[in-house]
């Protein structure tokens, strides 16, 4: 292949994004392949396979001064250079979302060439900068900014972790492939016997590695160790460079022993990490800290900032390894901790050496290469698929599971429920703001919310809700939207209580796990220690109290979907064992008119349908499985059901 790589910022190896793109560089020639750099560093002029765009002259010699502190060099690309790299290459990836990659996006686009890009910057890394790294609608700002002139372009994008994919997973398409992949770990980094220099005879060392950078929060370290009771024999080194090296001298002369602040050698790094005692990682914004996995690889135990926007919390192994990204004192308490506990640091020690086993630098390599093949498949295979086009007038939406692909915009991370969990409520005080909330506030307001945003009218009620006035019932639905729960919970049967039957997700989302409990949720347990428990409060919801239970057995939100997606019979035993009728709603569409940009949503409820007890239990199950599939098939079969949103499988070589 010829792979023309966009570093918008390469020059020194001092940080982890210049360390990425080098390391794929060199891979990609190793293997074979032609790689053309595009760069803006003025002394790769001239040599084999760089292509050289202007760098930025601000002519205001403070804000230059202010650039090169910070180790980059901004360009905004240079249409003629852009064009001679790009032109003849097989494919093109992108390093980061800045100027160059914009114009780089364009140029791919005009020779029809293939891109992936990585996700190696966080909008705080860019608005930290201007003073308001912690403002979430800046921030919000910059990701929509990357998205728009790179991101919803490309073919495919590699992100480092799973957190940032799930991080920004509102703003990603669907027609964009994800690609989860480690930087990697080089297998120099490993458990060895190193000599420590005398000077340092007799003292604790912690080590942080990385970039010293304002969002890597150096200075909370500082602040801790002035606190903490062994600061006299504490030496803090910061092994890195950065545009705070100057700030963390200053402040660290405070303390008895002053930090080291140097930048090792890739070599030399590794004699260092062996010969530390500690590794504190304060950062608050993460993608993945390499740097962080090369010290616990080395077995070097770590105490980590359990900040939300970071993804380095996710190698801590116990509790005594996470640290409140908020103080300096849970931090400090936990430095004096594996101080005053060193057998026990051993014991950690042990568990973390080979760490970095799960992040494989050639694995990482080999998959980097085969996500640019992909890419290169991909694109081919797009040209005969419907286009995307640029106002969406119709959105296509490419899956390859449609029992498991989810497009749903909020994907929080999943926390188990408590063993003790109660699913059923009777506690009189829980019951009765339950009922305020649910009936005063929340049925009015979802109702005309529901109305207004989407026109929902509910065909057939009548009818239907009056065969099952007097009993509890199963109400079967596919899921097209977010707001579903307004339609079904609400104007389907607004006189009966509603039970639905959610993911654990849901009760992850911080802040409405509690709204959620009284909105009548109930969680689909994930291990046997609560199905006992499941299975007894949907029996006393639907047999008992007569509640309706609502149950969506396509599982996943797909937008303005019109087809109905297959579904299995895990969610059809509850009827046949409770002996109660099946309701079912189906949700369709109708165009918009003005006003109103999106579809009408259209639902129809039909059945009920009752259990046939004169099979067995399986074949019962089938057997109301098939009718509610049937049903839902038969309604949104008709021809006025139309969205702006199409649904296409891809090809298997693609999956």
């Amino acid at each position: 292949m010829i792979v023309t790589v966009v570093c918008e910022v390469l020059g020194e190896p001092n940080n982890g994004t210049t360390i990425a793109a080098l390391n794929l560089i060199d891979t990609l020639k190793a293997k074979g392949h032609t790689v053309r750099i595009v760069c803006p560093d003025l002394d790769k002029k001239g040599k084999e396979g760089y292509y050289i765009v202007p760098p930025i002259d601000f002519h205001f010699k403070p804000f230059n001064n202010y650039v090169k502190k910070n180790g980059v060099m901004f360009s905004l690309g240079d249409d003629k250079v852009l064009e001679d790299a790009i032109k003849d290459c097989d494919v093109v990836h992108i390093m980061l979302p800045f100027f160059v990659a914009k114009r780089a996006v364009k140029i791919a686009a005009k020779f029809d060439k293939p891109i992936t890009a990585g996700f190696h910057s966080q909008a705080e890394n860019v608005t930290s900068h201007f003073f308001v790294m912690n403002s979430r609608f800046w921030n919000r700002f910059v990701y929509k900014i990357f998205f728009k002139n790179v991101y919803s372009k490309v073919d495919a994008i590699h992100f480092p972790t799973q957190f940032i994919s799930d991080y920004v997973g509102d703003l990603k398409n669907d027609y964009v492939l994800d690609y989860i992949i480690s930087n990697g770990v080089n297998k120099r980094f490993k458990k060895k016997e190193a000599t420590r220099p005398k000077e340092y005879e007799g003292k604790f060392l912690i080590l942080f590695t990385g970039r010293l950078s304002k969002e890597k929060n150096h200075l909370f370290l500082i602040k801790a160790i002035e606190q903490n009771k062994y600061k006299d024999k504490i030496q803090l080194i910061f092994a890195g460079s950065g545009p705070q090296a100057d700030k963390i001298a200053k402040l660290g002369k405070r303390l008895p022993n002053p930090p080291i602040v140097k930048f090792f050698g890739r070599e030399e790094i590794v004699d260092v990490i062996n010969y530390c005692d500690l590794y504190v990682h304060p950062s608050l914004i993460e993608i993945e800290a390499i740097s962080c996995v090369e010290a616990l690889t080395c077995g070097l135990v770590p105490v980590i900032s359990n900040s939300p926007r970071s993804a380095t919390n996710r190698f801590a192994l116990h509790p005594m390894n996470l640290f409140d990204y908020r103080s300096t004192k849970d931090l400090s308490d936990k430095i004096t901790y594996w101080i005053e506990h060193p057998e026990e640091k051993a014991k950690i020690s042990k568990e973390y050496e080979g760490f970095g086993s799960h992040f494989s630098f050639e694995k990482s390599m080999d998959q980097m290469e085969q996500m640019l093949k992909d890419a290169i498949r991909i694109h081919e295979t797009k040209k005969h698929l419907p286009p995307v086009t640029k106002k969406l007038q119709t959105k296509v939406v490419y899956y390859t599971d449609e029992r498991k692909d989810d497009f749903a915009k909020t994907k929080p991370v999943v926390r188990p429920l408590k063993k003790n969990y109660k699913f059923i409520k009777k506690n009189i005080f829980f019951r009765f703001f339950s009922w305020i909330l649910y009936y005063v506030f929340a049925t009015p307001i979802i109702a005309l919310i529901t109305k207004i945003s989407h026109g929902t009218k509910i065909h057939n009620r009548k009818a239907v809700m009056k065969k099952v006035k007097k009993t509890g019932y199963f109400l079967y639905a596919n899921h097209t939207l977010n707001l579903d729960l307004g339609a079904h919970v609400v104007l389907c049967n607004p006189y009966r209580r509603v039970r639905t039957i959610a993911s654990q997700e849901t009760f992850s989302i911080r802040g409405i796990k509690t709204i959620v409990e009284m909105l009548g949720a109930i969680p689909v347990p994930s291990d046997l220690s609560h199905a006992r428990k499941f299975v007894e409060a949907i029996s006393y919801y639907a047999k008992d109290k007569k509640n309706c239970i609502l149950v969506y057995p396509e599982e996943h939100i797909w937008p303005f979907c019109t087809k109905i997606r297959d579904f299995g019979t895990r969610a059809f035993h509850y009827p046949i064992n409770l002996n109660l009728p099946s309701v079912v709603a189906t949700t369709t569409y109708r165009p918009a008119k003005w006003p109103f940009k999106k579809p009408r949503v259209d639902v129809t409820l039909s059945g009920p349908f009752y259990p046939d007890l004169t099979l067995s239990k399986p074949e019962a199950v089938k057997k109301l499985r098939d009718e509610v599939y049937n049903e839902m098939k038969r309604i949104a079969n008709n021809p006025n059901n139309k969205t702006n949103y199409e649904y296409i499988e891809l090809p298997d070589e693609l999956h």
